[in-house]
């Protein structure tokens, strides 16, 4: 570490019964020789010989933490990032992994100079076996682009509670994102002591970061891995096969009453669709303005989920239920169709302009593992 004022980054691994893939997510940060980071894992009591892999880990830079009873996902990501000490933080899934050059391109930025809170990076995929029965045969997707902006986040949240974007392009405390641990604190003080307001803890950062934030900067370089497993409760949720993590998700947040106050229909929750978890945790979020729970936005929610298709949109219809809302939404379907014909108009010309070096590969052979993805890219061009 830097002298006793502490370390540049602290990077969080919180993680359960995720022995079968966090070797290489400790790995990809250690592997790194620098000693201006801290790296908490912490053990949400797994049953799986995690706790016997930390005890055998003696790098000085780790730092191993074990809450004292068995926690819900958002309230242990709550518990670990009280931990964190550096100037700039993320947190990392323990099926997720850090680019090689991970610190290298952090200091390349020179995150003093940006002039914002939150940083939000360009997604990278890395499928592990067994998740076929969502992705097909898809096993690395890295795709960066040359292209960094500074995102305005009241638009970004907007269009994203709309279902035309996703809140993957929010800026997130979680894995694409390093946030400012002053920020974190700030926010904090104003909430109430918690950070994280809502069941999924990713979506929940990538809320209260947009609203008490006025933009965000995004790189079009990956310098994460977001890593997809057969215990990844995303993946489980969407699953018809792997559903106990998903399951004990749900458990876990039913046993310790975890945000169980409902401020959507019921309906809408059964779906588990993530912007209906994205509305939740903006109607949730302590401070907002009040813009985010009037009627014109509901509309424009509903509408959105109409927009897409499929059974998110009839949910909403039918869980509001007012034979007016039929016809009252229809002008709020028709905007949204415009903006997104724009967006899309708009993207695809800017990213056709900005394409550099791409690996996307379906060959499981050539990368059974993340640490075999990352060292790939390590050899990429300029």
């Amino acid at each position: 570490m830097t002298g006793s004022v502490g370390p540049r980054y602290t990077i969080i691994v919180p993680t359960r019964n995720g022995i079968r893939y966090l070797p290489y997510t400790v790995d990809s940060v250690l592997s790194q020789s620098r000693d201006d980071f801290e790296l908490i894992v912490s053990d949400n009591h797994s049953s799986d010989g995690t706790a016997d892999y930390l005890a055998g880990l003696s790098d000085p830079r780790v730092v191993k933490l074990r809450p004292d009873d068995e926690l819900p996902m958002t309230a242990h990501f709550e518990f670990a990032l009280s931990h964190a000490r550096g100037e700039w933080v993320t947190i990392v899934g323990d099926d997720d992994a850090v680019m090689p050059f991970f610190f290298e391109h952090l200091d390349a930025l020179e995150l003093e100079t940006i002039g914002v809170d939150a940083i939000g990076f360009r997604r990278a995929y890395y499928f592990w076996e067994g998740c076929q029965e969502l992705y097909g045969e898809a096993v690395v997707s890295y795709e960066p682009s040359r292209r960094s902006s500074v995102a305005n986040n009241n638009w970004a949240l907007f269009l994203a509670v709309c279902s035309i974007t996703s809140y993957q392009d929010l800026p997130q405390l979680y894995t694409t994102g390093v946030v400012r641990k002053d920020f974190i604190d700030r926010i904090k003080e104003r909430s109430g002591g918690r950070f994280f307001h809502g069941a999924a803890p990713d979506v929940a950062s990538a809320v209260i970061l947009a609203i008490n934030a006025p933009a965000h900067f995004r790189s079009g370089q990956p310098i994460f891995w977001t890593g997809t497993s057969p215990k990844s409760v995303g993946y489980s949720l969407g699953s018809q096969v792997s559903k106990s993590r998903s399951k004990e998700y749900e458990q876990q947040n039913a046993r310790h009453r975890t945000d169980s106050d409902k401020r959507l229909p019921e309906r809408l929750y059964e779906k588990m669709d993530f912007s209906v978890l994205l509305y939740d945790a903006v109607l949730r979020c302590p401070g907002a303005p009040r813009f985010w729970s009037s009627a014109i936005m509901r509309y424009f929610f509903i509408a959105g989920l109409v927009l897409r298709g499929g059974e998110g949109g009839k949910a909403a219809l039918e869980a509001y239920g007012s034979p007016m809302l039929r016809v009252g939404i229809v002008p709020f379907v028709v905007a949204l169709a415009v903006v997104k014909r724009l967006r899309k108009a708009l993207t695809r010309r800017t990213e056709k302009s900005s394409r550099k070096f791409r690996l996307k590969s379906t060959d499981r052979s050539a990368f059974p593992t993340i640490a075999h993805a990352s060292r790939h890219v390590q050899r990429r061009p300029d």
